[in-house]
C-alpha cells in the first residue's frame, strides 16, 4: 500500500504540488489514480510538480500512474514537472517514451476505395489465378505424359494406398447416399406413374437416370468434396510447412512426387466407384418396389 500520499495545492498560485511516497507498484496504482483524480477534480492549474522523492518501488504500474498524471496536465494544458527521482526511476523512465504513451490514441480509417478500383483489383486477382491455373494444368499435363513415357518413375505403393482412401474409404458413404437417392426417385415416380397405370416404368425411370445422370454427376461431386478437399487440405499443408520447398531443394519434382500419384487414383477409383454408386441406387428403387408398389422384384430386374 502506499505509505504516504500527498497533494499540496497552491491556490494563490496556481500549482499543484503532488507528492509520492512508499511502494507504487500494479497493487495500489488504481488507488493512487483514483485519489489523485478526487483531490484534483475541478481544479485548473498552471504548473503540476510530481515528487517521487519518497517512492522506494517503481515499476511499470508506477510508469503508467505517471503517464497519466503527465496526460492530465496536457488536457489542462498546464506544465507538467518531475521531481525528486532516483537512479533507479529515471532508468526504468528512460526505457518508456513516457510523451508519445500520454498522446492519446486517435484511430482512422483508411478511405475506402472506389468502385472502378475495386473491379479493376478483382479483375486482376481473376486474371492472376487464371494464368496460375493454367501453369499448374500445363505442368501436370507434362508430368503426366512423362510418366507414361517412363512407368518406373511413378510411385505405385503410394497409388495404393491413395487408391483406398479414394475408393475403398468412399464406398460407405457413397453407397448411403445413392441408395437413398434410388428410394426418393422410385417414391416420386412411381406416385407420377400412377396416373397412368405406368408404375413398372419406375425401373426404367430409376435405371435411366442413375446410370446417366445422377450416378456419375453423385460420384463425382462425393469425390471432388472428400477426396479432392482432402488432397487440397494436405497439399497446401505441405506448402504451408515448407515441404514442398524441401522436395525442390533436393531435387524432386513435386508433381511427380504429390500430383501424379493422385490423379492416377482417382481416375483408377471413378469407374469403381461409378459402378458401386448405380447398383446402390438401382437396388434402392428395388426395395421401395417390394415394400410400397405391387410389382414383383422378377419383373422389376427384368
Amino acid at each position: 500500500m502506499i505509505d504516504n500520499l500527498q497533494i499540496d495545492i497552491d491556490k494563490n498560485s496556481i500549482t499543484a504540488n503532488v507528492k509520492l511516497a512508499g511502494r507504487l507498484d500494479v497493487k495500489n496504482a488504481s488507488l493512487v489514480l483514483s485519489q489523485f483524480n478526487t483531490r484534483i477534480s475541478g481544479q485548473h492549474f498552471k504548473k503540476l510538480s510530481l515528487d517521487l522523492s519518497g517512492v522506494n518501488y517503481f515499476d511499470s504500474a508506477g510508469a503508467a500512474v505517471v503517464i497519466e498524471i503527465e496526460r492530465f496536465c496536457k488536457e489542462q494544458d498546464c506544465d507538467f514537472l518531475i521531481e525528486g527521482m532516483t537512479e533507479d526511476i529515471k532508468n526504468f523512465l528512460s526505457l518508456i517514451d513516457i510523451n508519445s504513451l500520454a498522446q492519446p490514441i486517435h484511430f482512422t480509417s483508411s478511405p475506402r476505395e472506389g468502385t472502378i478500383i475495386r473491379i479493376g483489383k478483382a479483375a486482376l486477382k481473376i486474371l492472376n489465378d487464371s494464368k496460375n491455373i493454367i501453369i499448374f494444368i500445363g505442368e501436370v499435363v507434362i508430368a503426366l505424359m512423362y510418366a507414361i513415357i517412363h512407368p518406373r518413375c511413378v510411385r505405385w505403393g503410394d497409388i495404393l494406398l491413395l487408391f483406398e482412401r479414394v475408393g475403398v474409404n468412399a464406398v460407405p458413404i457413397l453407397i448411403t447416399i445413392q441408395f437413398l437417392i434410388g428410394v426418393i426417385l422410385a417414391l416420386l415416380g412411381a406416385g407420377q406413374l400412377a396416373q397412368f397405370g405406368a408404375e413398372i416404368f419406375v425401373a426404367n425411370l430409376v435405371a435411366i437416370a442413375m446410370v446417366q445422370e445422377l450416378g456419375p454427376m453423385i460420384t463425382a461431386v462425393l469425390v471432388a468434396g472428400r477426396s479432392g478437399a482432402a488432397f487440397a487440405a494436405e497439399i497446401g499443408t505441405m506448402k504451408v510447412s515448407e515441404e514442398i520447398d524441401a522436395l525442390e531443394s533436393m531435387g524432386i519434382n513435386p508433381q511427380h512426387f504429390l500430383v501424379i500419384p493422385r490423379i492416377i487414383a482417382v481416375t483408377l477409383a471413378m469407374p469403381c466407384l461409378l459402378l458401386i454408386a448405380n447398383v446402390a441406387g438401382i437396388v434402392g428403387g428395388i426395395v421401395t418396389v417390394m415394400l410400397f408398389l405391387d410389382i414383383p422384384t422378377s419383373m422389376y430386374i427384368s
